[in-house]
């Protein structure tokens, strides 16, 4: 392989990663110019959304908008997303972008007639949407600083007995009759961050609680707002 990208990414063929690879470019290079364009267009969108359901909406959307298979869809927008993500990389020569046609040629992934395809589409994301969502990459990648990245929230709210009396260690179990009492009420939330240790925490909070975040965050905000007129007094 002439490029690092794909000497390391075939270096086993037989991976998860080069099998979706190798699949989403098939489907890629098939789609109708047409269809292959409005995802390159869409792309950006994709992209720069923060959690996996608002990219779910936004691919749903898309494929009952273009009639364009979901699968498709998804496959082609992934593979535009991943190569985006490498052509975001500083570290990246042109020397390896340059020959990525000729290496997927070289493995039977493109032809003669698929490869110009290809060449095209990478030109298209690195001259045009590069630019697009690069200021924007940047700015989160500073904000990131060295700190798993917040990605998602769910939340449920159960409802939850309030007996008269527990059944308590050594009691006979026959002799046990729960009465229900009461009941109560509790949130369990789930945040999703990007990587670390514990890439989800889970935790239950009652309202008052909840009140508490909610207000912490909205205080959070005012702090940021704040900290913005502050700077451009300073300017």
């Amino acid at each position: 392989m002439k490029s690092r990208l794909f000497g390391a990414l075939f270096d086993k063929p037989e991976s998860d990663w080069a099998k979706a690879f190798v699949r989403d470019l098939a489907d890629t290079v098939q789609l109708e110019e047409e269809d292959r364009q409005a995802c390159l267009l869409m792309l950006p969108k994709m992209y720069l959304v923060h959690t996996a359901g608002e990219r779910n909406r936004l691919l749903e959307q898309f494929a009952i908008d273009h009639q364009i298979d979901r699968g498709k869809a998804k496959h082609a927008l992934g593979l535009m997303g991943f190569l985006l993500e490498k052509l975001l990389d500083d570290d990246l020569p042109d020397s390896d972008w340059q020959v990525w046609a000729e290496d997927l040629e070289d493995l039977n992934y493109l032809t003669t007639l698929s490869r110009p395809i290809f060449e095209s589409m990478v030109a298209a994301i690195r001259s045009e949407l590069l630019a697009e969502v690069e200021p924007e990459i940047r700015r989160r990648r500073a904000a990131a600083g060295v700190l798993p990245v917040f990605t998602g929230c769910g939340v449920t709210v159960e409802v939850r007995s309030v007996r008269e009396a527990p059944y308590r260690r050594g009691a006979p179990i026959e002799e046990y009759e729960p009465q229900v009492v009461d009941t109560a009420t509790v949130a369990s939330v789930k945040i999703a961050l990007d990587e670390g240790p514990c890439k989800e925490v889970y935790f239950q909070a009652d309202e008052s609680d909840m009140d508490y975040l909610i207000n912490l965050l909205e205080a959070a905000k005012k702090d940021i707002a704040a900290l913005r007129r502050f700077l451009k007094l300073q300017e």
